[in-house]
């Protein structure tokens, strides 16, 4: 309001969930769901849904001088509690347009602490449909080495097991050239 731009293009959900828990408590984010709860089916101005940020790589903070991530399961949780589409509407900033779980897959979001096991509940469609960019499986996203990062077996698991038909699927030229696209950890 200071600099003169009006209130309706501030959206304090989506800023409060981009800061994660290292730089704004849980309770912060709400009082802020309650003041603004239908923020959280708006988009910002990228197109970004406040899930679509949750679900996202670890941000890097200056001023701390460190990573801290914005993925707490109970954000993740309480976002789809407030607006359970939004575990159907893809993430126009991800390349070719990615689920919101395909997206925490690839940020290494695990099944029971990362929010991984609701983003299905929401989107069951989205197991059985490979990844935009990688052309993977969701249980082959959460099987991918990312640096010194150890694959979640549990997560693994429960992705074929709630799918198992995948295990099928016949593979594609792009997974046997695959380029792994992932989120800074």
């Amino acid at each position: 309001q200071a600099q003169g731009q009006p209130t309706d293009t501030l959206y304090m959900v989506h800023a409060v969930v981009a800061l994660g828990s290292l730089g704004c408590p849980y309770e912060v984010l709400k009082y802020v769901l309650q003041k603004y709860p239908e923020q959280v089916s708006q988009t910002d101005g990228m197109g970004r849904l406040p899930l679509h940020i949750a679900v996202g790589p670890a941000q890097w903070s200056h001023r701390s001088r460190r990573k801290y991530k914005p993925r707490e399961k109970r954000v993740i949780v309480r976002l789809l509690e407030l607006y359970p589409p939004g575990a159907r509407t893809l993430d126009p900033t991800e390349p070719a347009g990615r689920y919101p779980l395909h997206t925490a897959l690839t940020c290494r979001h695990q099944w029971l602490t990362g929010g991984v096991k609701e983003l299905f509940e929401g989107a069951p469609e989205a197991i059985s449909l490979p990844d935009p960019v990688t052309h993977v499986y969701p249980f082959q996203l959460a099987s991918i080495p990312i640096r010194s990062t150890t694959v979640c077996l549990d997560t693994i698991y429960h992705l074929l097991r709630a799918q198992p038909a995948v295990l099928e699927a016949q593979p594609t030229t792009a997974l046997c050239e695959m380029k792994t696209y992932c989120c800074e950890d």
